[in-house]
């Protein structure tokens, strides 16, 4: 192809199944607004438990005039608040209106507050009661802040397909399961903490590289954001499956990005079809900031909030569309009831009072959420754990306080934090350790102190919001990262003798370095070849996404693709053994139906989440140290296309030396479908042979059977 051509691809269906046209096209012009027409946009219904809310918002809606309810869809700007986007209160009604605030990982632009571990530590914990406490710690930060709803902690999008995403560290993991589950505990967390959790972005906001127009320097042409080329299968399959579990309560956030060529924050298919109809969902749709490009359109499309300001598409400009009857008065309740309908608390904080916003309470949970994140990745000769080595050379910009010149807006600046050096020389003093340093990145004049016990190096690297990074490789110099690391070129140096992945620990880093027994496991694809990372083409920037379910690991599966260090590695200083597995049915299969047949709930059909089999097994400590373990359920799911293995269950116990404890996951009804495209439907494969498998890790699962429905 010429440079700026670029292959783009639909796909249909006929008799013979799916099919795919590909052609050469020198402007993306002609895709644009491809989206399916979904109409209207579904009223919020009160299903799963959303009536009394929905009653009471419509009475409060009722005694609102027209422009007061255009007014708190959208947002307004002010100076004084802190707020990253402002709602307006309407006393005469009750309502008190909205701070939102960033970020995923604390609040921004606040004092007094703390910086919790990213949501990619999060994913490398395993950890769901953690998930979930660290989500209510940051909700009570918030509130006291005077923020009523947080962007953040709940962020699906990006997943993680491609590796050197910028926004990658925000998420769980690049698997739906995992980022499913622990998203859960994480919206949870947060409304149960007194604030309204926002999950976002939907959906398929898989990269940074084209979130706005822009103009390429050297052709001059425009260019216009991403779209995300997605097939119909991968949606339900990959990127729409965790939003299922997230959609129980609160908001969404629509993303910057195109969705098959339709802006997401106007697409009929994805707001009003997927999202509101098929997955039940009773929040409010805002738009991510500046995300909205059109005006009436977005509000037949199912967005219901505008941010940071109403205008240029909305305010004055809905109130004229109404009057003159080209939108009728109905949509704008449509909007106004799911806002309102989330039960705001008026007891809060003025927004940017000066607070100290922090709980003491919380700080065993920053802690141990910081601790769980780090995984030991390398271990030979003993080398850790330390034990009061006689001295001790310390080394990398990472080991003293980092800079806090983060433009993303997921970064916040806590108040008080320890850093790995800082808590190193504590411990220095307390065990007559000679501590060496030198921080000071590049220093090619460097010395190893020659009686050293041992060294210690911290690396890490930048990411940041609108832009995805270069080749991952240690951009200053414990490896600390927001998403993939190649660590080829040295790792098997007989000098390294023990590497960890800190991931993104937040202001704990330091104090948990000194207490560190690795518990945790790889969430993500680890330390593999560059060749093996992935691209896209940048020209038309037409994401598509040909690789279909086949990502991360599951790639790598199909590929035939030895990764460093499989999804759900992690080594421990002890040993363990499984053993006893058993699996149950708890449904008669007998009385299973291919398709669902229960009520729309939120999160779709009641009986997908029926749990229709068991599967447990024993594990035991077989060392001498105690540790904790993660068990890991893998499902081999019959059909063509499908993946040769998925992550449907995982749990984390604690076990002394000797211990047996026994893990039990329940299967879920859509654990175990596919998407069937043509009946556009989930479908149980009854009959069928499925394949299970228990263990440590994905290349490490010594238990294996087989459940049949």
């Amino acid at each position: 192809m010429a440079e700026h051509e670029v292959k783009s691809w639909a796909s249909f269906l006929s008799k013979n199944g799916q099919q795919a046209i590909f052609a050469v096209v020198k402007s993306d012009t002609s895709f644009y607004g491809q989206s399916p027409p979904v109409y209207p946009s579904p009223e919020m219904s009160g299903i799963g438990g959303w009536d009394e809310a929905l009653s009471k918002a419509q009475a409060m809606v009722s005694q609102m005039s027209l422009e007061e309810k255009v007014n708190i869809t959208g947002g307004y700007g002010s100076k004084t608040t802190g707020c990253s986007g402002n709602v307006p209160a309407i006393d005469r009604v009750g309502f008190p209106g909205m701070c939102v605030q960033d970020g995923p990982a604390g609040a921004r632009g606040a004092e007094g507050v703390s910086g919790y571990p990213a949501g990619v530590h999060v994913g490398a914990s395993w950890n769901k009661s953690l998930a979930y406490d660290r989500a209510y710690a940051m909700a009570g930060e918030f509130k006291r802040a005077g923020a009523t709803l947080s962007l953040g902690p709940a962020v699906l999008g990006p997943l993680g397909r491609i590796a050197r995403g910028e926004r990658n560290w925000e998420g769980f993991g690049a698997d739906p399961y995992l980022s499913g589950i622990l998203v859960v505990q994480s919206v949870e967390g947060t409304q149960d903490g007194g604030v309204v959790s926002c999950t976002k972005h939907f959906i398929a906001n898989e990269q940074e590289e084209y979130p706005f127009k822009k103009r390429d320097p050297v052709t001059n042409h425009s260019i216009e954001p991403s779209s995300s080329n997605i097939d119909d299968k991968t949606m339900h399959e990959v990127y729409m499956w965790p939003f299922a579990d997230a959609v129980h309560a609160g908001t969404a956030m629509c993303s910057y990005q195109r969705v098959n060529n339709s802006y997401a924050c106007k697409n009929r298919k994805v707001m009003n079809g997927l999202l509101k109809t098929e997955l039940g969902f009773q929040g409010f749709v805002m738009s991510d900031f500046k995300g909205q490009k059109t005006g009436m359109a977005s509000a037949r499309a199912g967005m219901d909030m505008t941010m940071p300001l109403a205008t240029p598409y909305w305010g004055p400009h809905v109130l004229e569309a109404v009057r003159n009857g080209s939108v009728p008065e109905s949509n704008q309740d449509d909007s106004s009831v799911p806002l309102v309908g989330l039960g705001l608390p008026p007891d809060l904080h003025s927004p940017h009072a000066m607070i100290d916003a922090r709980n003491p309470d919380d700080a065993d949970t920053l802690l141990q959420g910081t601790i769980e994140g780090h995984v030991l990745v390398k271990s030979i000769d003993k080398a850790l754990p330390l034990t009061k080595p006689r001295m001790l050379a310390v080394y990398g910009y990472d080991a003293k306080m980092p800079e806090r010149n983060n433009p993303s807006n997921g970064f916040n600046d806590w108040t008080l934090g320890f850093y790995p050096l800082q808590t190193l020389e504590t411990r220095a003093r307390q065990d007559a350790t000679q501590l060496f340093w030198d921080v000071v990145i590049p220093n090619a004049n460097s010395t190893v102190p020659g009686a050293a016990d041992a060294c210690l190096v911290f690396i890490n690297t930048f990411s940041s919001e609108g832009v995805d990074r270069p080749m991952p490789k240690h951009h200053r110099s414990h490896p600390q990262c927001p998403g993939i690391r190649v660590v080829d070129q040295w790792i098997d140096n007989p000098n390294v003798t023990s590497v960890i992945i800190a991931h993104l620990p937040g202001q704990d880093s330091g104090a948990a370095i000194t207490k560190i027994l690795p518990l945790r496991r790889l969430r993500l694809r680890a330390l593999l070849a560059p060749q093996d990372l992935g691209n896209w083409d940048k020209y038309f920037p037409q994401d598509n996404f040909t690789e279909g379910v086949f990502i991360d690991y599951r790639a790598f599966d199909e590929n035939n693709i030895t990764s460093r260090f499989e999804f759900g590695f992690g080594l421990t200083y002890t040993t363990f053994n499984y053993t006893n597995l058993k699996i149950s049915n708890t449904i008669d299969p007998s009385t299973l139906s291919p398709f669902p047949t229960g009520p729309i709930i939120p999160g779709g059909h009641a009986d997908l989440w029926d749990t229709v089999a068991t599967v447990t097994a024993d594990v035991t400590n077989t060392g001498d140290v105690p540790a904790a373990e993660v068990g890991q359920l893998y499902m081999s799911i019959p059909g063509e296309g499908q993946p040769v293995r998925q992550l449907r269950g995982f749990d984390k116990v604690m076990l002394g030396p000797g211990e047996t404890r026994t893990f039990e996951f329940g299967l879920r009804r859509r654990d175990l479908n596919i998407w069937d495209v043509g009946v556009q439907g989930w479908k149980l494969l009854t009959g069928e042979e499925y394949g299970v498998v228990v263990g440590e890790s994905l290349r490490m699962l010594g238990l294996n059977g087989a459940l049949v429905l």
